[in-house]
């Protein structure tokens, strides 16, 4: 049985980003792409078995195929053939699971494509976790005070200590995320999650959080990416 399986979600159209025809994820990062410093960022973390599945868009075939081009051959060769995802990027999840079948992994790394500096936790400590939940996602604590808006006017502080922000990439059990994805998409397929966690949380699975990074950025917007090039000056070798 494969230990673990990398599912990289890069099947979103980026319009948030506004700046380019290129998607997100396709965009020149350095020497690589945005997904291609994404892959390869966590591949050189984990030193368990593993293979990788990206999700993409069924326009952006040709966009991908030029992005792995730049992968390393210990890295390209793990790759399985790419998958088009959904609607949604809850569909495409489902649809990147669903492609695993055949190789049954006991675990699954899911990962946003748009977050190239993302580190993994202690794989030890996560397979001990995985255990007895069903994911260990990491999660960071704002610096900012929070609140909540009604009618655009503050209407109520949020405790910062019990906030954290939910970041990827987020770390299940294999059959526990298939499971949850299948009932969501079945039983509940007008409601929309921006991660697995909280689709997984819905489902009544558990859920631990490890510490997260700030640097671990999901580039959204323009100043995201010119922050993603900063730092790739700032940690040049």
């Amino acid at each position: 049985m494969q230990l673990f399986v990398i599912l990289v979600v890069a099947a979103g159209i980026g319009r948030r980003l506004g700046v380019s025809d290129v998607p997100k994820q396709y965009l020149q990062l350095a020497s690589q792409t945005v997904l291609a410093h994404s892959i390869t960022r966590l591949v050189d973390k984990l030193e368990y078995m593993y293979q990788i599945r990206v999700v993409i868009h069924k326009a952006h075939a040709m966009f991908y195929e030029e992005a792995i081009m730049s992968l390393e051959p210990k890295v390209s060769k793990c790759l399985l053939p790419p998958v088009y995802g959904g609607t949604q990027r809850q569909d495409s999840v489902r649809i990147g699971l669903e492609s695993l079948c055949d190789i049954g992994p006991q675990f699954v790394i899911i990962h946003d494509a748009c977050r190239p500096f993302a580190d993994l936790p202690d794989m030890g400590t996560v397979v001990e976790s995985l255990q007895c939940n069903s994911g260990v996602v990491p999660a960071i604590q704002p610096v900012d005070t929070m609140g909540t808006i009604k009618g655009g006017l503050l209407a109520e502080k949020v405790e910062r200590d019990t906030i954290r922000m939910i970041q990827t990439p987020q770390i299940f059990r294999f059959a526990d995320a298939l499971e949850c994805h299948r009932q969501v998409s079945l039983q509940h397929p007008d409601k929309n999650f921006t991660d697995d966690a909280s689709l997984l949380l819905y489902c009544g699975k558990h859920v631990e959080t490890v510490k997260g990074d700030f640097n671990n950025f999901k580039i959204t917007i323009p100043e995201d990416m010119a922050r993603a090039r900063a730092y790739m000056l700032e940690h040049a070798h």
